[in-house]
């Protein structure tokens, strides 16, 4: 559920690696800057570079204890690099506890309860997220699949009732596409 800044684009490449090669001067001259290294840490998070993210994000942790970017950009970089949805799960649930307002956690931490298999509590984070932001096709989208996998009564017709709403919303994206053919 990324926004702005957050989104990857190739047309930046070459400021990317500007910013990045400065980033990682400055960080040779003082390892313990947290600026430094939460900011290289969202980069390396951003263009999927490895282990490295993880690595300054941990130490930027260590250096401020509960700083939301640095959770946010932790929990997912466990996820894009080794699948760790427990362990990403417990940071989002440090940053929801931080930035309850923030539609982000909740959708964030939806999906990791959804991929969990924990449908109940993916239902719930979901639709907190939704009250702060109602028509968030991302949020949306997880929930009609959190319904559609729980399988309860109702939640078939609960999941279809969403998709009509995202048809509306947005007919083309991507997600309402995907997500058509996955509850068919």
């Amino acid at each position: 559920p990324r926004r702005g800044e957050d989104i990857y684009d190739v047309a930046g490449d070459k400021s990317t690696v500007q910013k990045i090669l400065t980033l990682e001067q400055q960080l040779e001259k003082n390892r313990n800057d947290f600026a430094t290294l939460l900011e290289l840490g969202k980069l390396y998070t951003l263009t999927s570079m490895g282990q490295q993210r993880i690595t300054l994000l941990n130490k930027a942790d260590e250096l401020d204890q509960d700083h939301p970017d640095v959770l946010r950009n932790l929990a997912i970089a466990h996820v894009d690099a080794h699948y760790q949805y427990k362990t990403a799960l417990q940071l989002m649930d440090r940053y929801v506890r931080l930035r309850p307002e923030d539609p982000f956690g909740h959708f964030y931490r939806g999906y990791l309860l959804l991929m969990e298999k924990q449908w109940e509590k993916a239902i719930k984070t979901l639709k907190e997220g939704l009250v702060r932001e109602p028509a968030n096709i991302y949020g949306l989208c997880k929930l009609a699949r959190s319904y559609h996998a729980r399988g309860e009564r109702d939640d078939q017709s609960r999941a279809a009732d969403i998709l009509a709403t995202l048809t509306k919303l947005a007919p083309d994206h991507l997600r309402v596409k995907w997500l058509k053919r996955t509850l068919q």
